[in-house]
């Protein structure tokens, strides 16, 4: 609701624009030569104020301040003093406030705050840097179109033109920027492309931020050759990549399996001098382990320590999940239980990708010890854990362990699936007696996970069955009969 009434606050509707039939290259002119503004008699006024009270320098510097710390709350209050005040907000403390609400994903809440500064200062429209953070805004709820739509309105309304031409568009790099973000957020690599394309011709300059940006989205979107592409692109227009856009690349090669050219990439970042962080070890981690090759990321892990990189779990769990794709378990579990020495609080995706590899390495009991330290120390274990670790029991011959299990879960309150009795009673028949198959059968009926095929009165349908619980479903049959 309050985004709705933000978009009409805008003159937006919603954010919501005719892109069928328009090519990505003709994308950025459709938008500034199109209808940006509801309040367009307010584009011939100058975009914000000149003449600001002096007593506003001190919340300028107060809501600077709150955005660096992200303080929304703290923001919103100086915001209510400066309005109880009666003082007029500058395009500082206009943008600083939007930019602390963004920050602290509060997006939605930053535009309506942004509709009130609009009627605020109507029938004046507020300055550049107000409408940036606005499009920033934008940028985090990933409503792309809508931050393509203000940023071609800032220029608009700076002009002061009667209808936008061809000459309109956004007059700082940094509107610009943000919408390129709004695109890679949003996945939309196509109109990051092209607005990235569209400011190397009719400008502002194309920024490093924006680079990054349209390399982030061709890697969501798994372009991964355009996102090398734009690095050899930036350098024609005298761009150096920073760490940030080489990140993205190598992210989007190993995100798609080219591990040779993340590494390539990586081993040209060291050459060129640049800033290595721990997010550029762990993109070329994880396209190596993603690979199967343990050996380079094991091999990058050392090199991270050279370097007295921080670890995070991340990289614990990239190397945890290459050491578990080579079947490694015991250098799988003694990875996490190094991450865990090192304080570092690994999620469930590391135990449970550790729990698969001692399940296909036949390792019941440590799969077992895992599940125990999961239950007492956390994370909390999921269904997906429960059921790594009963199929580790099926080489077990211990059909108690398998009931046992079937209470844990319930007592973690989760609900036993068709996969726990499946496993469960494909445990218990590897016993001679049917009596456990039978119990676990009748059970799993009761709870309303398998339909009763032993019904009197009707035929058996056994279809869906696995062989161990139709087997068991046989049994409750004949000892019905």
């Amino acid at each position: 609701q309050e985004l709705a009434q933000a978009f009409s606050l805008l003159g937006l509707h919603g954010g919501s624009m005719v892109l069928h039939g328009c090519s990505p290259k003709r994308l950025f002119r459709s938008l500034t030569t199109g209808r940006r503004f509801a309040l367009e008699a307010q584009a011939r006024s100058k975009s914000h104020v000149t003449e600001v009270d002096q007593r506003v320098f001190p919340y300028e510097r107060k809501l600077a301040a709150c955005a660096k710390e992200h303080a929304w709350s703290t923001a919103l209050c100086l915001l209510e003093e400066m309005a109880a005040s009666q003082l007029q907000r500058s395009d500082v403390c206009g943008s600083a406030a939007l930019a602390a609400l963004s920050r602290s994903s509060r997006w939605a809440r930053a535009l309506c705050v942004f509709g009130r500064i609009c009627e605020e200062v109507a029938p004046k429209l507020p300055g550049p840097s107000t409408l940036n953070a606005a499009v920033g805004a934008l940028a985090r709820g990933t409503c792309w179109e809508a931050a393509l739509n203000l940023a071609a309105a800032e220029a608009w309304a700076s002009r002061g033109a009667e209808r936008p031409g061809a000459s309109c568009r956004p007059q700082t790099a940094v509107g610009c920027s943000a919408a390129v973000g709004a695109c890679a957020r949003a996945a939309k690599w196509e109109a990051a492309l092209a607005l990235l394309e569209a400011m190397a011709v009719r400008g502002p300059k194309p920024t490093v931020a924006a680079l990054g940006a349209a390399i982030s989205a061709q890697e969501r979107a798994g372009q991964w050759q355009r996102a090398v592409q734009l690095l050899t692109w930036a350098r024609q227009q005298a761009l150096q990549p920073n760490t940030v856009a080489f990140n993205a690349a190598v992210s989007a090669c190993g995100g798609i399996g080219q591990w040779a050219w993340a590494v390539a990439l990586f081993a040209q970042m060291r050459s060129e001098g640049l800033e290595l962080s721990s997010i550029s070890y762990n993109a070329v981690m994880h396209a190596c382990g993603s690979a199967g090759h343990w050996e380079l990321a094991r091999e990058l892990l050392s090199l991270m320590r050279a370097q007295h990189l921080r670890h995070t779990p991340i990289t614990h769990t990239t190397l945890v999940g290459a050491y578990a794709r080579a079947g490694m378990w015991e250098a799988a579990v003694g990875q996490l239980n190094e991450a865990r020495a090192d304080c570092l609080a690994m999620d469930q995706v590391a135990f449970n990708t550790t729990l698969a590899a001692c399940s296909q390495g036949r390792q019941w009991t440590a799969a077992l010890r895992l599940l125990a330290g999961m239950i007492s120390k956390g994370p909390s274990p999921s269904e997906h854990s429960f059921n790594t670790v009963l199929a580790a029991c099926v080489f077990s011959e211990h059909w108690e362990l398998a009931f046992t299990l079937l209470e844990e879960m319930r007592a973690a309150a989760i609900a036993p699936g068709g996969v726990a009795y499946r496993t469960a009673i494909r445990v218990a028949s590897a016993v001679p007696s049917m009596a456990p198959s039978l119990s676990c059968f009748r059970e799993a009926v009761d709870a309303g996970v398998f339909a009763d095929s032993t019904a009197k009165g009707k035929i058996p349908d056994f279809h869906g069955l696995p062989v161990e619980a139709t087997r068991a479903a046989l049994g409750c049959l004949v000892l019905d009969w």
